[in-house]
């Protein structure tokens, strides 16, 4: 039995979804660029100087900002996707220069209370600073790539109705850069090996066959923390399904191809040398149906 057989709430899901990625695409290309002041300067894990220095960066290198600062820092993407917060005064940003140190709007004993916690901070690492490569900055990934696991819930207008059957895909996902808070690209490959549910049901007999997906989609990322990324977008797809079919006394070959669009919404969970990519999908197609992604990227 199919696991969905709702699609008006699949609509209202998705027009959801796409409301929020048209609204925040708006916003998408504000974010500036910037990079460092002096070398070494730190990247801290949230809005604190006491909070943990995730990284350094050296000048050189732009990187994305948020578009306003919180407080004395601006939220930082780095080449590995994680997100962290830079002190503003460090930062020479792209159309402004280099800010003059200040302290904190309201209450200057506060700001020179964490201005010496960021010396003391400095001293006691400079000596980890010291050993660290350099180089190391240079050779973050900026691309993923992997394998997606997809739950279709495959709409088909056949026997006179639409039949409604669930198909598992397994495919190919690349994201060539996934290291700005704009626009970037994906594409990838599905394949399901198997014919729906419903070929069986409406004839009684086993049917087999395959169904492919390729698409490519204009993706929209948001950092959501250090360590995970929402992504959001679309673009168009291109569909082919062959199933053989089978009465009593025949057996008949079922061949489709169309050419439609897609949006997809998901959350990337970075780890060390795996991340983890869950999502929803809305295929327009002849019928329209969703799908539940899992991808593992490297």
């Amino acid at each position: 039995m199919p696991l969905f057989r709702k699609p008006i709430a699949y609509r209202l899901i998705f027009f959801l979804i796409f409301t929020v990625v048209f609204f925040n695409s708006l916003f998408s290309f504000a974010e500036k660029k910037a990079q460092a002041v002096n070398p070494g300067v730190e990247i801290y894990s949230s809005d604190s100087f006491d909070a943990e220095v995730i990284q350094t960066i050296d000048p050189g290198s732009y990187y994305s900002i948020s578009n306003k600062p919180k407080g004395p820092f601006y939220q930082i993407r780095m080449k590995d996707g994680k997100i962290g917060y830079v002190p503003d005064t460090d930062l020479d940003i792209q159309g402004e220069g280099v800010l003059k140190e200040k302290p904190f709007i309201g209450d200057i004993e506060d700001a020179e209370i964490q201005k010496n916690k960021k010396n003391e901070n400095v001293k006691t690492k400079n000596k980890k600073n010291d050993d660290e490569d350099p180089d190391d900055e240079d050779s973050e990934k900026l691309s993923y790539h992997g394998i997606t696991l997809q739950l279709i819930n495959y709409h088909e207008e056949t026997a006179g109705a639409v039949q409604i059957g669930d198909l598992y895909a397994i495919g190919y996902r690349n994201y060539p850069e996934l290291s700005d808070f704009s626009s970037s690209f994906s594409w990838d490959v599905m394949a399901a090996f198997s014919a729906p549910a419903y070929y069986k049901e409406l004839t009684g007999q086993s049917a087999n066959g395959f169904g492919l997906w390729t698409d490519f989609e204009i993706l929209n990322i948001s950092a959501l923390g250090s360590n995970t990324t929402l992504h959001y977008g679309a673009g168009p797809f291109l569909k082919y399904t062959q199933f053989e079919v089978k009465s009593q006394t025949k057996s008949f070959i079922l061949q489709d191809m169309t050419v439609g669009v897609f949006l997809e919404s998901g959350l990337i969970f970075h780890f060390q040398k795996l991340s983890f990519d869950i999502g929803l999908r809305y295929y327009w197609d002849k019928k329209s149906y969703g799908a539940l992604s899992l991808g593992i990227l490297f």
